[in-house]
C-alpha cells in the first residue's frame, strides 16, 4: 500500500508547470470528446487526475489502494462485478494499466476489456 507521503509527492509532481501543461492538454483533447462522458478511470489513484481536469459527466474511479476511490483490482477482479450497473463510454488509466504489466498482459487486459 502507498504511504500518505508517496500521494503528497505524487500530487506535488502533477502540480509541476510542466507536467500540469502536458496533462491538462492531453485531457482537453480528451474532454472535447463524447465519448469520453462516462468514464471508468482504472488506477485513479488519490489524485482521481481525470475527474478533476478532464470533468466528465459521469466518472467511477477504481483503485486498489487510493482513498475516495472505488476499492478494487480491476487486475484480479471481473470488471463487471466491480463497476455494477455502470455501463461507462470509455475507460482511462492515466498512470496505472501500462506500468503495471507487461505489453503482453496489457494487450491481453485491453482485448477482454473491450469485449
Amino acid at each position: 500500500m502507498y504511504s500518505e507521503e508517496f500521494y503528497r509527492d505524487y500530487e506535488n509532481y502533477l502540480a509541476e508547470p510542466i507536467v500540469r501543461r502536458s496533462h491538462d492538454w492531453a485531457l482537453k483533447v480528451l474532454a472535447a470528446d463524447s465519448a469520453f462522458e462516462k468514464v471508468v478511470d482504472l488506477g485513479c489513484g488519490a489524485s482521481q487526475e481525470f475527474r478533476r481536469f478532464a470533468r466528465p459527466i459521469f466518472y467511477f474511479g477504481v483503485d486498489n489502494e487510493a482513498p475516495g476511490a472505488h476499492r478494487g483490482d480491476y487486475r484480479q477482479e471481473k470488471l463487471s462485478d466491480i463497476l455494477g450497473t455502470y455501463e461507462p463510454s470509455a475507460f482511462v488509466s492515466l498512470f496505472s494499466t501500462e506500468c503495471s504489466d507487461s505489453g503482453f498482459e496489457n494487450y491481453q487486459f485491453y482485448t477482454s476489456l473491450f469485449k
